[in-house]
């Protein structure tokens, strides 16, 4: 029979793995979706500016402006979707959210090891890059 120590260390494995795991979900939900969302905002507004310019209808001096600013904000969002790589964020959480399953699948092994489940936990964090000293709620 396991020692209360040993079933502890589970535990501590267990709720560190949830934590991380949850984490990373949340955050490639946010890259994910706010990739996806900025890139449709970029396309609509690329396509309402080559619109706006070739109606025969709006053939004004404001409709040149108008299509003028939609390119511009449309060349805005793609920066913004570089600037602060959306998808290597979202696929990077990815990633890291399918290795921390696979550890938690780990500590349901017969063999399992707690001290060598938490230390492969910290590589899955070095790896990702992960400089918030804090670890998330």
């Amino acid at each position: 029979s396991e020692s209360p120590v040993s079933q502890e260390s589970f535990e501590l494995a267990e709720k560190e793995l949830d934590k991380y795991q949850k984490s990373y979900r949340h955050s490639e939900w946010k890259w994910k979706y706010g990739y996806r969302i900025l890139l449709g905002i970029s396309a609509l507004l690329t396509t309402s500016s080559v619109l706006v310019g070739k109606l025969e209808y709006l053939n004004s001096a404001a409709s040149s402006d108008i299509a003028a600013l939609l390119a511009g904000l449309a060349t805005l969002v793609t920066t913004l979707i570089a600037a602060f790589n959306f998808e290597s964020n979202w696929i990077n959480n990815k990633k890291s959210r399918v290795e921390v399953q696979a550890l938690m699948l780990e500590t349901k092994k017969s063999e399992a090891n707690p001290d060598r489940i938490l230390s492969q936990l910290q590589q899955v964090i070095r790896q990702k890059g992960n400089t918030d000293v804090n670890p998330p709620d």
